[in-house]
């Protein structure tokens, strides 16, 4: 594996990294919560914590790179290389 593939594959598990990418996506927040991209409720709550999301109304839940495809709704290869350019 290349030093750029392990150095992008440490920030994706940074805890911190979702949240940054959460905004960087546009989602909507409201104190610790962000809004579900997937619901069509506006008001949906998703928290974020330890790396992952998750919303309580609908139940998806998963890591950064699963919140880039769903917010996006892209398949992973466009995920992660819209992480890449995002993370870098």
């Amino acid at each position: 594996m290349d030093e750029k593939r392990r150095q992008m594959d440490e920030q994706i598990k940074d805890p911190q990294t979702i949240a940054r990418v959460a905004r960087d996506l546009g989602l909507r927040a409201e104190g610790k919560h962000f809004f579900c991209p997937s619901c069509h409720d506006a008001e949906a709550p998703m928290v974020i914590k330890d790396g992952h999301f998750q919303c309580f109304r609908c139940g998806v839940q998963g890591d950064v790179v699963g919140l880039v495809k769903l917010a996006r709704k892209c398949d992973l290869e466009s995920a992660l290389e819209w992480l890449s350019q995002e993370i870098d």
